[in-house]
């Protein structure tokens, strides 16, 4: 999905004064009322070892090359694997894994594609989005190709995320002024688009990374993040927004206040130059370079339940979160760190769900883990 570099962001206190606090634009920007605050202590977050949970190990003893973000599904007893050169899709049999088949469609034509953006499948259809071309495709379970669909005002950006709900795809904007997320009904309504998502900074102002956000849907909800805030934004089934969660725990969202340039260097940011590390969620004029270090890695919306996964290299915070909704209000279910026989924590960059189970990837891991998801929040 992203490639993206994990660093401390400062965090201004618990005042209730809110004037100086970092994410102040965003409470104008929303309203206090809408906001609903979820706190998570350390103390509360389990280790999980490899004796409680599943893995599928990779057939050739080498890492997967499942990338940030959502570059795998499971359906059925197969796991579908974007290829990490973004230009195929690998079966892998779930019991043995055993690579069972490759599927590439390269070109400019209908049904083909310069550069996978995203994969998804409901079960029905297989799903790619091009962000070179402008376009989604459409295969049927077999991958004979159904059509493609030109999604107009696509923000094309290497690192985008989308979503999908039953017929309904979201994806970026490009140019609009006031929102960040279209809607898109790929049967019913394929010319209607519809906006929402407030855009946090105005085009062609910096620091522009705060309208990328990641997404997922639940079917009728729809969970909208930004990699850099700790919020989450949930929309009803009518793109109104019905509340935003701010998840606090310390040293989530902090960052070092003197970064050493070697923390920089994967970057590509070099010694001689002028950085702005991570900013305020306010447009702002500089002829610094911006440098955006982020802390959250996916979002998966599973029924009532909400699953983000944070990461923090610099603080050793990496743990899985999830957050339920019972009568109406969200709380905090449970946080889990996962570790690898060598006692060392398992690397996740991609999450995904097939009822009852989830699946935990990472780029440099030579395991997928599996994890009864009942059996993990009743530990």
């Amino acid at each position: 999905m992203r490639s993206i570099v994990i660093c401390f962001i400062i965090f201004v206190g618990c005042s209730n004064d809110r004037s100086f606090d970092r994410y102040s634009s965003i409470y104008e920007l929303y309203g206090d009322e809408l906001i609903e605050t979820i706190s998570i202590d350390e103390a509360e977050i389990i280790d999980v070892g490899n004796q409680n949970y599943q893995t599928i190990r990779s057939p050739l003893d080498a890492p997967f090359d499942v990338g940030l973000g959502h570059w795998f599904s499971v359906h059925g007893e197969s796991l579908f694997i974007v290829n990490y050169d973004k230009k195929g899709i690998k079966k892998i049999d779930l019991r043995s894994g055993k690579h069972l088949a490759k599927y590439q469609f390269e070109g400019e034509g209908p049904g083909e594609y310069r550069r996978i953006s995203y994969y998804y499948s409901d079960g029905q259809s297989h799903f790619i989005v091009d962000t070179s071309l402008y376009k989604i495709i459409q295969y049927d379970l077999g991958w004979n190709h159904i059509k493609d669909v030109i999604l107009e005002d696509l923000y094309s950006h290497p690192f985008n995320d989308f979503a999908f709900s039953s017929n309904n795809f979201y994806y970026m904007s490009a140019t609009n002024e006031q929102f960040v997320v279209n809607k898109l009904n790929l049967t019913d309504q394929p010319d209607f688009v519809q906006a929402f998502h407030r855009r946090i900074i105005p085009i062609g102002q910096q620091p522009v990374q705060y309208n990328e956000v990641y997404m997922d849907s639940n079917g009728e909800e729809l969970a909208v993040i930004n990699p850099a805030l700790p919020f989450i934004f949930i929309y009803d089934r009518e793109y109104q927004i019905d509340r935003i969660l701010q998840i606090k725990f310390p040293g989530l969202d902090l960052i070092e206040s003197n970064v050493e340039r070697s923390n920089l260097q994967s970057t590509g940011i070099e010694n001689n130059e002028s950085v702005l590390l991570n900013p305020p969620p306010i447009a702002v004029e500089t002829d610094k370079r911006i440098s955006m270090n982020y802390f959250i890695i996916d979002i998966l919306y599973l029924n009532n339940r909400i699953a983000v996964y944070y990461a923090n290299r610099h603080a050793e915070l990496r743990f899985l979160t999830l957050l339920k909704k019972e009568k109406n209000n969200w709380a905090h279910e449970g946080s889990y760190r996962f570790y690898k026989d060598d006692n060392t924590l398992f690397t996740i960059f991609s999450m995904a769900y097939d009822e009852p189970w989830l699946y935990l990837a990472g780029m440099f891991e030579e395991d997928i883990i599996r994890v009864n998801l009942s059996d993990l929040v009743h530990r």
